[in-house]
């Protein structure tokens, strides 16, 4: 899967429910010392919108993104995991290279709730324990 992105300006970013990927966000967001980048992305696969993307230092030679609530539009849930690394590969390219990852809170479904109700079993996350030592 490809997908090609292209910068633009904050107040170009799409009308949407979602208030953390508005322009309105980036603004209160830049007043904690985050700098925002907005892109409008288009996949091999047919999807297309666009994100917001906020910067953030972690010291002096390093930072790191982060994509919240978004992108709203994305891929069948089988396509998650390839539909994220291309995203990724194409934001880094346009990122500053002291950006050492990418963090995202999705807006979409969880495909996990879906296998519990069809009786499969496990969540495919671990089981939360506690441990006592003695």
């Amino acid at each position: 899967m490809n997908i090609d992105l292209q910068r633009k300006e904050i107040h170009g970013l799409l009308p949407t429910d979602i208030l953390f990927q508005t322009a309105y966000w980036s603004q209160v967001k830049s007043l904690l010392g985050w700098k925002p980048a907005v892109f409008d992305f288009k996949s091999s696969m047919g999807q297309r919108g666009d994100l917001l993307a906020l910067i953030r230092p972690l010291s002096n030679d390093l930072a790191f993104a982060y994509v919240p609530q978004g992108p709203e539009s994305g891929p069948d849930s089988e396509q998650y995991g390839l539909f994220l690394e291309a995203l990724s590969e194409a934001l880094a390219g346009h990122l500053d290279p002291a950006v050492v990852f990418i963090r995202y809170d999705l807006p979409w479904e969880s495909p996990y709730p879906a296998d519990a109700a069809n009786g499969q079993s496990g969540s495919g996350r671990p089981v939360p324990q506690l441990r006592n030592c003695a």
